[in-house]
């Protein structure tokens, strides 16, 4: 069946609704996401509508109305599922879903985003919408990896990320994707497609005056989750973020005489050496220039960003790290903090050698070390002109993205799907 949704820009079609594993109001990366892509949809005329996760609710009360201060949009959350049914009923169906929109957003549905929702769950949700006369949008920023099946969830992620990333999003009406790769994949079977990286507001932050007259040695700045055994399979491998090659790096400008200090956030010290055991003596030897300070306040995390020089990250180029968008390269340079790190697809369209940062060559240690040491050894003004540069150039504010957007939500009131 055909289906028109060219009288969507009609006033009592002005709802969209957002639905994912987002925790608001900003407990991880996907929050942030949604929210600046929120805040986009709302400039364009839209009523957004934000149904999340809560870890901290009580399993099976439900879907429940959540208030956020500074948050203007409908906010709604679902505990995360505790049981083995809890996971049953939420990978297989969006029914609680489907039932707060037709209480709450009758009649008014515009679209409906799926943001890396469960492939069951997502196409009972794109088949409800466009019953009711509504777009089927599915957000792609992530392409997981096999876990290890130690669990019930374990074992349904293993099968629902291929269902979904290769059959379920092919269906849906239009793609947000977030990286070239993710582009590329989806580009030949769906017609309707928008490439965004991770956007945020025009942050309040002024340029840190310790990028020009701080004394003292260049200060880095790494912030990372998943440093916990579970999550990365007892293997230093898992790390998405691998932090033990930056350390390997500065192990080795530091024997070269390199000057540095380096705040590490979201893994302690002895949460880290139990990964990577092999680092005791690199630690104890840099132990003068490292600081651990655990999972901190997210507020605390930003401020010692803006005081950084520089951020730093290396990740090795798999699947997972090509589709995804290192959500931290563009808060750190939207903050003011120039970044360190490897080549990758995700990230090139936005590096800019010695303005917004530098490549560092995470398959040759040793020439990563030769280039931070070049990087440790600036000068104060020439660092303060790169973290000016960075606060001052907006790339990643939402408010450039508005016109693919709008072409985007053109393209498909537009068009014609089939359901």
């Amino acid at each position: 069946m055909n289906m028109n949704f060219s009288n969507h820009n009609s006033a009592d079609r002005d709802v969209v609704v957002y639905v994912g594993g987002f925790e608001l109001p900003d407990r991880n990366a996907a929050a942030q996401r949604v929210l600046a892509n929120s805040w986009l949809l709302r400039d364009l005329g839209y009523r957004v509508v934000l149904i999340g996760m809560n870890k901290q609710a009580t399993p099976g009360t439900g879907i429940v109305r959540d208030n956020h201060p500074g948050i203007e949009f409908d906010c709604w959350s679902m505990p995360y599922p505790a049981s083995g049914m809890d996971w049953l009923r939420y990978i297989s169906s969006a029914g609680p879903i489907r039932d707060l929109v037709e209480r709450h957003y009758a009649n008014r549905l515009f679209a409906t985003i799926s943001y890396n929702f469960p492939a069951l769950a997502q196409n009972d949700l794109r088949k409800w919408s466009r019953r009711n006369g509504a777009a089927a949008i599915a957000e792609v920023t992530e392409w997981y990896g096999k876990t290890r099946i130690r669990s019930l969830s374990a074992l349904v992620k293993n099968l629902d990320v291929p269902l979904r990333m290769r059959l379920i999003n092919k269906w849906m009406d239009g793609l947000i994707t977030t990286s070239p790769f993710l582009t590329r994949y989806y580009r030949t079977s769906v017609r309707n497609l928008v490439e965004l990286p991770g956007l945020f507001d025009w942050p309040d932050a002024k340029p840190s005056d310790s990028g020009q007259r701080r004394p003292g040695p260049v200060r880095l700045f790494f912030a990372g989750t998943g440093f916990d055994a579970a999550s990365v399979k007892l293997s230093k491998d898992g790390l998405k973020d691998r932090l033990d090659w930056v350390l390997d790096v500065l192990s080795l400008a530091h024997q070269r005489g390199s000057a540095f200090e380096f705040d590490i956030f979201g893994v302690n010290e002895s949460d880290y050496l139990a990964l990577v055991p092999d680092h005791a003596d690199k630690l104890l030897a840099m132990a003068s220039k490292l600081r651990f300070h655990g999972r901190q306040p997210r507020p605390s995390v930003i401020k010692a960003l803006v005081d950084a020089d520089f951020s730093i990250f290396l990740r090795a180029s798999n699947i997972v790290t090509e589709a995804g968008f290192p959500t931290k390269f563009a808060e750190s340079i939207t903050f003011g903090t120039p970044v360190l790190t490897n080549r990758m697809d995700n990230i090139a369209p936005y590096m800019r050698e010695g303005q917004t940062g530098f490549y560092l060559d995470a398959e040759n240690l040793a020439a990563a070390a030769e280039s931070l040491a070049m990087v440790l050894s600036m000068d104060r003004q020439a660092i303060g002109a790169m973290k000016e540069h960075c606060l001052r150039s907006g790339i990643f504010n939402y408010r450039n993205f508005t016109q693919p957007v709008q072409e985007f939500i053109a393209a498909m009131q537009r068009g014609h799907v089939d359901a």
